[in-house]
């Protein structure tokens, strides 16, 4: 039916409300941005976004050593900047594809072949995405992944890993 973040045939304000669940990770920083002017044009006035995306702290990020304490370091010198898992993020081709055949075959679908692209992110990054583009942040925080239904594998063996891997956000567009 449609493509973020352009290929989504809405009219601008629209829809009351929008849900984007485990869907921006695959989206490289300037398409999730892209992709957020497009929630803000396509929200009616008192309009409600709900936002539900992988953090870095996931058992993924956990795999490369080194790299839930490299994005931690940086989010702290930047809160608003993209710092989660780039390309040459993931460890291989193999990984990449075993966690594609973990997901439905039309999340799978919707997956560029060649994207080894998985953005994680912290609520300070999607507060400042959201406010970028004028909407009203109602909460933003870390959540637990088990919440929600993506693949058992991503989630921390170790109780202190647990209770962050995913992100939550609710904004709204505001009414006049």
């Amino acid at each position: 039916w449609g493509q973020l973040p352009d290929k989504v045939p809405l009219e601008a304000e629209s829809v009351n409300g929008i849900m984007c669940a485990q869907v921006l990770h695959f989206l490289n920083p300037d398409e999730v941005v892209m992709t957020f002017r497009n929630f803000a044009r396509w929200l009616a006035p008192g309009g409600v976004l709900l936002v539900l995306v992988c953090s870095h702290y996931q058992k993924l990020c956990y795999s490369v050593p080194g790299k839930v304490a490299a994005i931690d370091a940086a989010t702290e010198k930047d809160p608003e900047g993209f710092h989660g898992f780039t390309p040459a993020g993931i460890p291989s081709q193999e990984m990449f594809d075993a966690m594609l055949d973990s997901v439905p075959a039309e999340v799978r679908a919707a997956v560029p072949s060649r994207s080894q692209q998985f953005q994680t992110f912290s609520p300070p990054q999607l507060r400042a995405v959201a406010t970028k583009v004028g909407l009203e942040v109602d909460s933003v925080e870390f959540t637990d992944g088990r919440l929600s239904n993506y693949p058992v594998f991503l989630y921390g063996d170790k109780e202190e890993e647990r209770g962050r891997e995913q992100v939550v956000l609710v904004a709204r567009k505001p009414k006049g």
